[in-house]
């Protein structure tokens, strides 16, 4: 694991629509160290990468992630917005984002929720054995939350 170096903020966002595997994947190419990711959790309780309370901004639909099903998320387009070439990207899970990140690279996880979502997050790093690789940015209550899984 490198010691210092650099973070991609929402993965390669100035290039890449923010927080898709897209995103991630370039920012892994760039030689990124570490990786900074936003989760969320749907209306049904599945982990999603997003930074923004709503869909509205990244994608083509509208609403609350927390008042939105993971089917009604998939079907949303998270790339056009930044650039044709990106249509049909779409919000991905948190186990998704964790599948196309390396070993060797850190990652700041940015939980989005109270004591349920880190608990959640906390048990998803630990079952993909990513426990040493990962930071969790989050209130108190979400950290309480994550302690709790150890």
């Amino acid at each position: 694991m490198p010691d210092r170096g650099i973070c991609a903020h929402r993965g390669a966002m100035d290039t890449h629509p923010e927080n898709t595997i897209a995103a991630f994947k370039e920012a892994v190419h760039l030689g990124a160290h570490m990786i900074e990711l936003d989760v969320r959790m749907t209306l049904d309780g599945h982990l999603l990468v997003l930074h923004d309370q709503t869909v509205d901004r990244t994608s083509n639909g509208k609403g609350e992630i927390s008042e939105l099903s993971l089917e009604e998320v998939k079907q949303l387009d998270a790339g056009s917005w930044k650039s044709k070439k990106f249509a049909g990207e779409r919000i991905p899970t948190f186990k998704e984002a964790l599948a196309v990140m390396p070993a060797n690279i850190w990652l700041n996880v940015h939980i989005k929720g109270g004591a349920k979502l880190g608990e959640m997050v906390a048990r998803v790093i630990t079952e993909e054995k990513r426990m040493h690789q990962a930071f969790l940015a989050c209130g108190s209550d979400a950290a309480r939350g994550a302690k709790e899984i150890n």
